[in-house]
């Protein structure tokens, strides 16, 4: 038997957690996600561009690195920037924590420059 708080009027299988109003929890953003992860499914709704400039010489080593990073796109580029890296991500905020954790503590990077895809849809 599935336990649900005396708050919660139901329980989403899904989340694995009790609901107040079942009706708005299916239409959150929250369990969107969790059905997408249950199902195996992941959908990229957020890009952005990452313009690098790197270290001296180390164009390299900093794409060698990049390429190990998962939903990060990487091409040496000519012109004020050593490298751009296309990321993707569900959210503003994956791509934003994906930079921060993932990119920036990369050795041989001095300065990043993000700038986000905006799309019509």
């Amino acid at each position: 038997m599935t336990n649900i708080a005396s708050n919660c009027k139901a329980f989403c299988e899904v989340c694995g957690h009790g609901v107040y109003n079942l009706e708005k929890h299916l239409q959150s953003e929250d369990h969107k996600r969790n059905l997408r992860k249950e199902q195996g499914v992941i959908l990229m709704a957020a890009k952005a561009f990452v313009l690098i400039e790197t270290v001296g010489v180390r164009s390299k080593e900093v794409v060698t690195a990049l390429k190990q990073v998962e939903g990060v796109e990487v091409d040496t580029v000519t012109g004020p920037y050593d490298v751009i890296a296309v990321v993707a991500g569900e959210t503003l905020n994956d791509i934003g924590d994906l930079i921060t954790a993932k990119i920036h503590p990369i050795a041989g990077i001095s300065r990043t420059v993000t700038c986000l895809v905006m799309e019509d849809k």
